[in-house]
C-alpha cells in the first residue's frame, strides 16, 4: 500500500514539473512570435541584446525544454 501511495505522488510531482514546462513554452512561443512580428515591448527597449540576438536565445532555450 504503501508503494503504491508513493507512485500516486510521484505521478502527482511528474505532472506539476510536465505542466510547467509546457506553460515555460507557451510563454515562450508567444514571446517569440511576438518579437518576430516587431513587438519588443520595453523588455526589448531596455535590453542591450539586439532583436536577432533576442529571437535567438528564446530558440536555444525553447530547443533545451
Amino acid at each position: 500500500m504503501k508503494a503504491f501511495l508513493e507512485a500516486i505522488s510521484q505521478r502527482e510531482r511528474y505532472e506539476n514539473i510536465k505542466n510547467k514546462v509546457q506553460e515555460k513554452q507557451a510563454l515562450l512561443n508567444i514571446e517569440l512570435q511576438n518579437l518576430k512580428a516587431g513587438k519588443g515591448g520595453m523588455k526589448l527597449l531596455l535590453s542591450l541584446k539586439s532583436k536577432e540576438d533576442e529571437i535567438k536565445a528564446i530558440e536555444k532555450h525553447l530547443k533545451e525544454v
